[in-house]
């Protein structure tokens, strides 16, 4: 990447508009997260930290152009999800520090060591504070080498994408209130800690309690899946994470208006009601 691109994006940069003004100017109609507060609050705790988006995090909340797998907010999951798996061997990444500060005596940019992640600092914003606290335990975890798990940690990890679309929720739905049969969700106990267990569409997990995660701790609510090794894949966070409400913020009108279209938006509160009940008494 070249040296103007990074001061084109560098916040200390006079001329420079913030990460939101600018997204806000180039996002599609169809992008919803962008537009809420979390967004923001997410974005400004970034440049309060001196951290710009990458590229891939950019285009996502510009566009949220992969529609199939959920909107901006459920790509940042996914990604940190991938980070947290593969390490710096990831592809993904939702942020970089920025690489240039101006110099007026100069008049030009400089070079400056890049700043932690550690340097972001809460927001008050349920959605984007998950995202901070994920991602300085990530970063933590792996300077300190800490692979700490309470289940065990797939090396298996061709697909992200698969098994994790915007539809989790909605299938989770539709087992957890009957629609899809009596059997098609059950609660396992794996390692001493309780998931949901869903065989309707794929076979995958959530977890009923805060469990550790190759040195992450993960808030219940998560979405996994069994790989051919045993161990399990974490995939994203799921809107079981938060309460309904904030859910659907997050995660936008896919959760909502897919299931309506397949009759009954009553069953994602059923599914919230049990999904709290067995929290409950996983914690007991």
């Amino acid at each position: 990447m070249s040296k103007s691109y990074y001061a084109d994006h560098d916040p200390l940069n006079p001329h420079y508009h913030s990460q939101v003004e600018r997204l806000l100017d180039t996002v599609s109609e169809d992008a919803e997260y962008i537009r809420t507060d979390d967004a923001r609050a997410f974005l400004q705790a970034i440049e309060a930290a001196h951290l710009v988006l990458s590229d891939a995090a950019i285009q996502e909340l510009r566009s949220e152009k992969d529609n199939r797998y959920g909107n901006a907010y459920a790509w940042m999951t996914r990604a940190i999800a991938a980070t947290i798996v593969k390490g710096e061997k990831s592809e993904f990444s939702v942020i970089r520090p920025a690489m240039q500060e101006w110099s007026d005596e100069k008049n030009d940019y400089i070079s400056y060591p890049a700043q932690d992640i550690a340097d972001l600092a809460p927001t008050g914003s349920v959605g984007a504070d998950l995202l901070i606290d994920l991602m300085k335990q990530t970063a933590a975890a792996r300077e300190m080498g800490i692979t700490t798990s309470d289940i065990p940690v797939t090396t298996f990890t061709h697909s992200f994408k698969r098994d994790s679309c915007k539809d989790v929720e909605v299938y989770f739905a539709q087992a957890a209130t009957g629609y899809a049969g009596s059997y098609a969700l059950e609660t396992e106990t794996i390692n001493g800690k309780k998931f949901w267990h869903k065989t309707h569409g794929a076979s995958t997990h959530i977890n009923l309690e805060e469990i550790a995660y190759n040195g992450v701790v993960l808030p219940a609510g998560c979405v996994f899946r069994q790989e051919e090794d045993g161990g399990f894949l974490f995939m994203r966070v799921t809107g079981l994470a938060f309460d309904q409400q904030t859910a659907e913020t997050l995660f936008g009108s896919g959760i909502s208006n897919w299931h309506e279209a397949k009759g009954g938006s009553e069953d994602l509160e059923l599914m919230y009601e049990r999904f709290e009940r067995d929290k409950q008494e996983a914690r007991q």
